[in-house]
């Protein structure tokens, strides 16, 4: 992926909504998996979020990603993957490549950064970080382009 110097960096988890294909065997939290991104194929752990111990097959549940090798993944657009183990075959959206801590099934915030819109996305972000977010960090966390990134709006005085 090209960027400018030190606008993203690399992450060991990703947490993301998992799809599982009708025709898969059920997931087991925790299970191994061959994680597919772009080029990349890395050996990951699946940990579902929302308190269950299995997701069946054609269900879908938000997961966490954690990954052996470090790679560069942005939630947002262009941030589908595939994973797969012993036949089992889903693919989902990353969600968030931060390293928020869930309450046991309390999954609330992920709701909020699988919804459509931006701003909602972005104020999360931003009420939980206790300096701020600069734009490299805010493009890093959400996929969104400069050009989509909220500006602070300027005031003219007359």
């Amino acid at each position: 992926m090209l960027a400018a110097p030190g606008r993203f960096r690399a992450v060991k988890q990703v947490d993301c909504r998992l799809n599982l294909l009708p025709s898969a065997k059920p997931l087991k939290h925790r299970a191994p998996v061959h994680f597919h991104s772009g080029t990349a194929e890395i050996e990951a752990e699946v940990r579902l979020l929302d308190g269950r111990t299995l997701l069946e097959p054609g269900g879908t549940a938000y997961a966490r990603i954690v990954l052996r090798d470090a790679a560069l993944l942005l939630p947002g657009i262009g941030s589908s993957f595939a994973s797969f183990a012993r036949g089992n075959h889903r693919g989902g959206a990353v969600l968030d490549n931060g390293r928020f801590r869930y309450r046991k099934g309390d999954t609330s915030r992920l709701d909020i950064l699988s919804s459509p819109d931006a701003a909602d996305r972005v104020a999360l972000l931003v009420r939980e970080s206790e300096f701020g977010l600069g734009i490299d960090e805010l493009i890093a966390r959400t996929g969104l382009a400069e050009s989509q990134s909220p500006r602070t709006p300027t005031h003219h005085h007359s």
